[in-house]
């Protein structure tokens, strides 16, 4: 009886051993299933959400200039045979009152403004970004110190409509994904328990968090960029002033890639030409400037090798736009590099081209304009203004 009582004991002992390395087995197995799926998505928000929206003024005309400028808080929306004439080579382009598509004044845009206005409630609306499919329009508005994003609706141009691009808190918009219904998005670490690098759903506003390893705060992450086919996402890093940056690539959601390094800039834009063959970049000084100049980089997505090719306008948003071709990059080029004042202030930025004014660089073409000089009717020198805009 004893040696029995010794056998069933020992016996119990193998079969709780099993027992425990076979839970152990599955929760490792569930654990490490979980973590694959999600390396690059890391959270998940699938539901819609409520979020502002605003009704438009129908837009004039079968196409339109969509601009804006820092020196208003206003969006204008003129016909195009109204505001461009193309036998011209370079014209100017001045807001008309009755061409006033919203300004950020408005009620339902300026909802709350206490939290969205900033200690010094400066508003103005920066860069816009238009959607493969030319849809959408999304705009970065400037409230303050933060930033909302605003989508432009242009399914119906008898009754267009502008929609909070997330239900509540801050960030950038920083490119469309191709299918033009997603976008990434940086979303601030204030009122959303997720803040990262997002893709969000244009229609609904749900979305998912993109997982940036060694991430300090949703900031340290200065510009993002999806290729064509969607397989892809690039981005840039630092992990602050004086550390330099970093581009990092995700290919099919699997692991992060390092393709590219520089301790003395930092990464301030980038994005893919339409064929997926090249990726544009601008990089700044990595120091307080907020004017000076940026370098102009050309990156083969097949080799990962970057090459310098010129130096363009920055610390303005002023971004470098592929043609549709993928051929040819356009840009802001400054002709007072260096003046140091006019890199510390903006109404010492004069904006002129001039023909044979800058050198040829290798590999690139040159558009010859008439010298334009930058002043009013009465002949003063106007202060620059940086607009963005798109033919829509």
């Amino acid at each position: 009886m004893r040696f029995k009582s010794e056998n069933t004991r020992s016996n119990k002992s193998v079969i709780d051993v099993v027992v425990m390395c076979f839970l152990v087995t599955i929760v490792l197995v569930t654990g490490l299933a979980l973590w694959g799926q999600n390396r690059t998505y890391a959270n998940t928000q699938p539901e819609a959400v409520s979020r502002t929206q605003v009704p438009l003024p129908p837009l004039p005309g079968e196409a339109n200039l969509l601009f804006s400028s820092a020196e208003s808080a206003d969006l204008f929306a003129p016909a195009i045979e109204k505001s461009w004439k193309a036998e011209q080579a370079s014209q100017a382009i001045r807001p008309a009152q009755e061409d006033k598509l919203i300004g950020l004044g408005n009620e339902s845009v300026s909802e709350a403004p206490e939290s969205e206005g900033g200690h010094d409630n400066i508003r103005a609306f920066g860069q816009s970004f238009l959607s493969p499919d030319r849809r959408y329009v999304a705009l970065n508005a400037h409230m303050g110190p933060m930033t909302v994003v605003w989508t432009i609706d242009l399914k119906d141009r008898s009754n267009p409509s502008m929609v909070r691009l997330t239900g509540e808190g801050f960030g950038r918009f920083l490119g469309w994904h191709p299918d033009s219904r997603h976008a990434l998005y940086l979303a601030y670490d204030l009122m959303v328990s997720d803040p990262g690098l997002w893709l969000v759903d244009v229609a609904d506003g749900s979305h998912r968090r993109i997982d940036v390893p060694n991430l300090l705060t949703p900031q340290n992450l200065t510009a993002a960029a999806m290729s064509p086919d969607g397989t892809t996402i690039v981005y840039a890093t630092t992990q602050g002033m004086g550390t330099g940056s970093e581009i990092w690539k995700i290919e099919n959601e699997k692991e992060h890639q390092r393709i590219w390094g520089d301790d003395l800039t930092v990464i301030g834009h980038m994005s893919y030409s339409p064929d997926g063959q090249s990726i544009a970049f601008a990089n700044l000084l990595d120091s307080p400037v907020p004017f000076a100049n940026a370098g102009l980089w050309k990156m083969d997505t097949r080799t990962d090798e970057a090459t310098f090719l010129t130096t363009m306008d920055g610390g303005h948003g002023q971004l470098p736009l592929w043609s549709p071709d993928s051929t040819e990059l356009y840009f802001i080029k400054r002709d007072n590099a260096n003046d140091t004042k006019a890199d510390y202030e903006s109404v010492a930025l004069v904006r002129r081209f001039q023909e044979n004014k800058y050198p040829e660089v290798p590999g690139t073409s040159r558009t010859s304009l008439p010298e334009l000089q930058n002043t009013d009717s009465l002949g003063q020198k106007v202060p620059g203004t940086f607009a963005v805009y798109f033919i829509i």
